[in-house]
């Protein structure tokens, strides 16, 4: 082998090295994150009247989203529950399902 065919062969495994350790990784959950769950819903908590509304608020606020209604319209509709069934729809940002919660903050339905 000659001088420039062994210099080329030198420059592509360095590159291959260099590509292999500066590769994405999948991101683990921070140690923080692993020791601590997230709360579940106790249905005892809970009475059937309230999921039942909770229900109903997160179907209407799906169905606002669904029509492409701007974000006041929104706020209107999260304000008439509240006012009406004491329920309050929020969206989660990572998985963007809707959640119902009362006025005590505790979660009374997810949407699935």
């Amino acid at each position: 082998m000659d001088n420039e065919t062994k210099n080329i062969l030198k420059i592509l495994g360095v590159a291959v090295v260099v590509l292999y350790l500066f590769k994405p990784r999948k991101k683990s959950k921070s140690n923080l994150e692993e020791k601590v769950e997230a709360p579940s819903v106790a249905k005892e908590d809970v009475s059937e009247k309230e999921y039942e509304n909770a229900v109903i608020g997160i179907k209407a606020f799906r169905s606002a989203m669904n029509n492409n209604e701007p974000q006041s319209e929104l706020d209107k509709l999260n304000t008439e529950l509240i006012k009406d069934y004491g329920i309050k729809v929020f969206k989660c940002k990572k998985s963007g399902k809707l959640t119902a919660r009362n006025s005590k903050g505790q979660d009374v339905a997810k949407e699935e």
